[in-house]
């Protein structure tokens, strides 16, 4: 069964862009070594998120996000104050 999660205010719930797994040589990074990556898709919006929408693809701030799984996948949460960049559409 699914739910469908809204977030508060002008929270956004974004699905995080994926680091490599792999170094340009050619070995393993465990995800603690990872480079972090404040990017994600905008899956959902709260009411007063403002000219955000579903689709567009974001840069937040390091350190301003709020982790959470749904339905066993990484999600995570942030404020609409914490949007660096933003693209006009959505991703088809």
């Amino acid at each position: 069964m699914s739910k469908e999660y809204k977030p508060a205010h002008n929270y956004l719930l974004l699905l995080p862009a994926e680091s490599s797994e792999m170094s340009s040589g050619g070995l393993y990074l465990p995800e603690t070594a990872r480079n972090k990556i404040n990017e994600g898709i905008i899956v959902a919006t709260g009411p007063t998120a403002g000219a955000f929408s579903p689709g567009q693809t974001v840069v937040f701030k390091q350190h301003s996000e709020y982790v959470v799984n749904i339905e066993k996948k990484k999600h995570v949460v942030v404020s609409t104050d914490d949007i660096i960049l933003f693209t006009d559409k959505p991703e088809a």
